[in-house]
Formats: C-alpha cells, structure tokens, sequence
C-alpha cells in the first residue's frame, strides 16, 4: 500500500465548504503517481518517455462523510486487481483530525473509497500493451492480500 496525506485546500472545495466530487480523483492520480513512483523515472518516463498511459476503463465512488476546508486528509492507494495490460487501483480516504498544530494526527473512520480500473495503452497508437515487468513489479508490491493478479 501507497499512503499520502494533503491539506483539503480551499481551491479543493465548493460553495459549501466541501471536496467538490471531482476534485476526489485529482487526489486519486496524486496518490497513483506516487505508488509508480517505485519504477525508474516514476510516472512522468512512463508517459513521456515510454509513451505508455493508463486510460480509464472504469470508476466506481462511494462517500461516507464530506471533507472540509481545512481538514487533512490520508489516501491510501493499493492494487486490487492487476491483469494482463489492466489493473483496479483502491484509494481509501480517511479524515485525519488534528486537534492542536503539534497534535499527532487522529484517524476517524474512513470517509469513501474509490476504485479506479486502467487499461495500459500505447499513447502513440492508442492500443492496449502488457503490463511492463518493471511496472508489474511496483503494482505487485501494493496488492492487498487477496487481489487477484492473472497468469
């Protein structure tokens, strides 16, 4: 698992104070960045040089409690699925209050998971690619116990 923690920002939020929706897979792809960042040269030679994407196949939210302006918040990413050229990231996200600025952080239960499916894909013909072994690697070692890897 991949864990990463932010301030909710004020460019994060709506009118009331509260993540605007889309706002939850900008923190998605941070923490996706950050668990291939393993692998030589991270995300960014992945794309730029390799020219090897991750296109949505699928998102799957649900939200148990908003966050706020002004709240942290911990993003745990993991692999739940990984197959021949796709895999399903999980990002769980927990509200960290702090009561005082030198407070250790408190986790409260967690307030939504979002399940995030990718095909690999050439960016130059836009067609499905094995997983790099390299890659596969990184995505092996953030699968959580009873994730389902193909053969």
């Amino acid at each position: 698992m991949y864990t990463c923690e932010r301030p909710v920002r004020f460019e994060d939020v709506d009118a009331a104070q509260l993540v605007f929706f889309a706002n939850y897979f900008d923190y998605c792809h941070e923490a996706m960045e950050g668990l291939l960042s393993p692998q030589q040269g991270g995300y960014t030679e992945l794309i730029m040089d390799r020219k090897i994407g991750l296109a949505m196949e699928s998102v799957e939210a649900e939200f148990h409690s908003p966050l706020r302006f002004g709240q942290h918040v911990r993003i745990t990413a993991s692999v739940d699925k990984i197959d021949k050229s796709s895999c399903t990231f999980r990002y769980v996200f927990t509200c960290l209050d702090r009561k005082s600025k030198h407070a250790e952080p408190t986790e409260t239960e967690p307030v939504g998971v979002i399940r995030h499916g990718v095909n690999f894909i050439d960016l130059r013909t836009m067609l499905p690619v094995e997983i790099p072994k390299d890659v596969l690697l990184v995505l092996e070692s953030h699968s959580v116990p009873g994730s389902k890897t193909a053969a």
